[in-house]
């Protein structure tokens, strides 16, 4: 009895003093979690300071705690209470008291919602068709034989203009570029005008040099803002390697590049230096004449002329990048061949054309369209 009497005592004397404690008690009283919540401050206690182990100091931490159960000092062997049961005083929040089972199924719902909004970005995304970053067109033949050809190339820069810049790459025979001059400059110079605009406007050019500008140079160059590659062209379309070659090399044809080898060598360099621009002006004609002859040469059944593409010469193309894309043969197809990725732009016969559109995913098209005179 002398013992209760005792405890009660102390836990009345060794309350921390806190102000205010109406409020909090009343809260505690409305739980039920003890029966002393009488909304009284409690007075200050009298006396030296209890020891940091000692039963007092724990009873005064029950107290504080709210009159949470404590330990009898007989279960703890010195008087000496672990920290844990000698907790500091905390407010539990409302969400701690929910059952495992439903902050488990909380839980899952945030997750299930967080991935519906990811979900619906993605779809939003792939809705969204990729801006093509690449063209690829060529064997416009600008100044042929046939007065035709090329007629709605100029309509489709002036349509590409309008675009967004973008990096447009010819893959030759864009014209009939036999000599290097001011002559095939002011021939041109609608063209070469339109692809100068492009270049103002942030267009990246380049000019893989066909059969039918192999002795194109500074000339060419400076007319068209168009920066010229002589053999081939890499292009990184995401994870996809293009290379861009005109594709003469990939045929079989010996006299072809016998005339090729004469056209690239030092001494018809010097013969270009030389000589003056009337007498190249007749040789280029012959050379016209004679390419325009082997054109009008009968075709087979098919309708298509017979092209000797070498396997060799496709593999050895295709060596260290994915897609091979190249012209010269006038005709629009892709097939595999030798395992090469091999794509034909296609000429520009008319008011119609063809070319290859790509975009950063990697994927190459083939369009077509035809450029009515309003255009």
């Amino acid at each position: 009895m002398v013992f209760g009497t005792l405890a009660v005592q102390a836990l009345v004397a060794g309350a921390p003093r806190r102000g205010l404690y109406a409020a909090p008690m009343a809260a505690r009283a409305d739980q039920s979690r003890g029966p002393l919540s009488w909304g009284l401050t409690p007075p200050r206690p009298f006396g030296p300071a209890p020891r940091p182990g000692s039963a007092l100091v724990f009873l005064r931490k029950t107290w504080a705690n709210g009159l949470r159960p404590f330990y009898p000092p007989t279960a703890f062997p010195g008087g000496r209470f672990p920290l844990a049961a000698l907790g500091e005083p905390t407010e539990r929040h409302p969400a701690a008291e929910r059952h495992p089972a439903a902050e488990q199924h909380l839980v899952a719902e945030q997750h299930l919602v967080a991935e519906q909004h990811l979900v619906a970005e993605q779809h939003l995304v792939a809705e969204q068709p990729l801006a093509p970053s690449l063209f690829i067109a060529g064997d416009v033949h600008l100044g042929g034989t046939h007065s035709d050809s090329g007629a709605a190339f100029p309509q489709w820069l002036d349509w590409l203009a309008m675009r967004p810049p973008a990096r447009l790459v010819l893959l030759g025979d864009l014209f009939e570029w036999w000599i290097d001059g001011d002559d095939a400059v002011a021939r041109h110079e609608v063209v070469l005008e339109r692809l100068r605009l492009l270049a103002e406007r942030g267009w990246r050019l380049d000019l893989v040099q066909g059969n039918r500008e192999l002795v194109a140079g500074r000339r060419l160059e400076a007319a068209s803002g168009c920066r010229l590659h002589r053999r081939r062209l890499d292009v990184q379309l995401g994870p996809v390697r293009v290379r861009i070659v005109h594709g003469d090399r990939l045929c079989f044809d010996p006299g072809y590049r016998a005339y090729v080898a004469v056209v690239e060598s030092f001494p018809f360099a010097w013969y270009q230096r030389l000589h003056p621009i009337a007498l190249q002006e007749s040789v280029a004609g012959w050379l016209r004449r004679r390419s325009a002859g082997r054109h009008r040469r009968p075709r087979p059944i098919s309708g298509r002329p017979r092209v000797f593409l070498d396997r060799r010469r496709i593999q050895a193309a295709g060596r260290d990048c994915d897609v091979v894309v190249a012209g010269h043969i006038h005709q629009a197809w892709r097939r595999r061949i030798g395992g090469v990725d091999l794509i034909l732009v296609g000429d520009w016969p008319g008011d119609r054309g063809q070319w290859i559109e790509g975009t950063n995913d990697g994927r190459l098209v083939a369009v077509q369209r035809t450029f009515a005179a309003h255009d």
